[in-house]
Order: C-alpha cells, then sequence, then structure tokens
C-alpha cells in the first residue's frame, strides 16, 4: 500500500458541540413554541389519571358486586399521579368544575426522573 492510499483509508475525528439541556426547572427541556416541535403537536398520547391501587387476589375480585367499595393504598388529601402513556409525568389534586371532575397540577415529575423510570 502506498502511503497515498493509507492517508485517504484513515478516519478524521471531529469534535462535536451538543445544546446544553437542563432539567432544574421539572419542565419539559424545549420550548413548547419552538417551531421545530409543531411536527409533535398533533400526536395524540393518552392521559390518565391514578387515585391509587391496590393488589388483590383473584378470589376477591371475583367477590365484587355492584356498591363494592375498593380501598386504596393511597390516603384521601394525596396527591393523585398523571399519567401520559402510562409514564407519571406529574401530581395534582382533585378538582370539581361545574359538575365535572378536573386534576389541577400542583408538582411537575423532572425530565431526568421521568427518563431515569423508563429505563
Amino acid at each position: 500500500m502506498s502511503t497515498e492510499n493509507q492517508a485517504t483509508d484513515e478516519a478524521v475525528a471531529e469534535k462535536v458541540e451538543f445544546d446544553q439541556f437542563s432539567d432544574a426547572s421539572g419542565v419539559a427541556l424545549s420550548d413548547p413554541m419552538d417551531p421545530k416541535m409543531d411536527i409533535l403537536k398533533d400526536i395524540e398520547v393518552d392521559v390518565s389519571v391514578e387515585l391509587g391501587r391496590i393488589s388483590m387476589p383473584i378470589g376477591q375480585v371475583l367477590k365484587l358486586v355492584k356498591g363494592s367499595i375498593i380501598e386504596l393504598e393511597n390516603l384521601a388529601g394525596e396527591p393523585i399521579d398523571i399519567l401520559v402513556n402510562g409514564l407519571k409525568i406529574a401530581q395534582g389534586e382533585v378538582v370539581v368544575i361545574d359538575e365535572h371532575f378536573g386534576v389541577r397540577i400542583t408538582k411537575m415529575i423532572t425530565t431526568k426522573a421521568i427518563m431515569s423510570a423508563v429505563s
């Protein structure tokens, strides 16, 4: 191999700089008004609110009838979880608006915490 061919076969390394991200605020890392985010704005996701959970043996589940009460692990007045596609993104409290239930967000989960839950 000649010296000329060796020079063209070598990889060239370049330093790459990435934008700095901050998760200190606990909100999304990107500006939602950024025009680059427009493509994502129409994607539908499932948003759900979880009052609490409980594990029950199948035998107890089979005994449930209309009027049965299931006692949850959460205490009354504790924050409830707000989930997007099954992933907890916030906590809140139940509010009543006219005749409808709603949720007031009281705490956003940090992006770092969300990402560590995923991995």
